[in-house]
């Protein structure tokens, strides 16, 4: 079902400072009205379109609508200009035109504010389906995100005259999402006021940028790996005795590297801990072997992410 709307007469396009500019797109008059639905009103005719603008280089932040009237209601934050064709022009993200009614459903307004935010939250994206739906010829059309903010209004409108607020599983829904609303707002001011100790943004810093190059030695059985252990700790060299268990069939062995501390696999990760630089781990189960390994060195490479 699709409800219309009342209409201001609106009228979309950039400033002549605007490099989109390809001269304001308007609103046509509504067509002939069916019996209005309850949440909106029967639309009058909208008045005719207002002089095109003429295309320059300038800033999309000086992007405007024009209007055709400014309603007797508005208030402050409807502060409008005359354009070089006495046409009313209302910045789209100017503060002092925030205000300024755009549409009527029913008794709810849409204003000017609205349009913008969502604008901005969609970025116009270059591509997107918001995007391509909003350029026409002859200059940059809004209709279909304005219209989606209209049909917003209408959905709820209808929800309401429906009795829908009324029913058990709304009434949850909306409790947990004003407890959520309520939880996020308060972790934002508390986390506002909160200024992190150096001391411990720099160790979780390194935790999570530590990559560490380890030497390691993989045994199938562990007698093996006992043995190999023992050999270390009574000052055999690691290496000479890695290729000698290599040459023996007895284990594999690769040379060191560095690799980040997070991508260990949880069972070396879990002996690390606590691993003093340069000191032979005991023997490690990982899969069906044993491996003994010793950190030869350790980094903290630059990361904007992480900090």
């Amino acid at each position: 079902m699709r409800l219309q709307s009342i209409l201001t007469g609106l009228l979309l396009g950039f400033a002549p400072t605007s490099p989109l500019a390809a001269g304001p797109a308007a609103v046509p008059a509504p067509a002939a009205a069916a019996k209005p639905g309850p949440a909106a009103a029967a639309p009058p005719a909208a008045a005719a379109p207002a002089a095109a603008a003429k295309p320059s280089e300038g800033s999309p932040l000086d992007a405007f609508v024009v209007l055709k009237a400014v309603p007797a209601q508005a208030g402050a934050d409807c502060k409008v200009k005359k354009g070089q064709g006495g046409e009313l022009r209302a910045g789209l993200y100017a503060p002092e035109a925030a205000g300024c009614p755009i549409a009527r459903v029913g008794p709810e307004v849409i204003v000017l504010d609205e349009l913008a935010s969502t604008l901005a939250e969609q970025h116009m994206a270059k591509g997107s389906k918001a995007a391509r739906g909003a350029r026409a010829k002859g200059g940059i059309d809004f209709r279909p995100v304005l219209d989606r903010l209209i049909d917003v209004r209408l959905i709820a409108g209808e929800a309401r005259e429906m009795g829908m607020p009324e029913e058990p599983d709304f009434k949850q829904a909306m409790q947990k999402f004003k407890d959520s609303l309520l939880r996020t707002t308060l972790q934002r001011d508390v986390a506002a006021e909160v200024k992190p100790d150096p001391a411990e943004e720099e160790r979780h810093f390194k935790a999570a940028t530590r990559e560490v190059k380890v030497r390691s030695v993989l045994f199938e059985k562990e007698a093996d790996a006992k043995a190999f252990q023992q050999a270390v700790q009574k000052g055999g060299a690691f290496e000479a005795l890695a290729k000698a268990a290599a040459a023996e069939k007895k284990a594999r062995g690769g040379e060191p590297g560095f690799v980040p501390q997070k991508e260990l696999v949880p069972e070396l990760a879990q002996a690390a801990v606590g691993l003093p630089q340069g000191q032979l781990s005991a023997p490690v189960k990982v899969g069906t072997g044993w491996v003994l390994f010793r950190i030869e060195g350790e980094r903290f490479p630059e990361s904007e992410q992480a900090r």
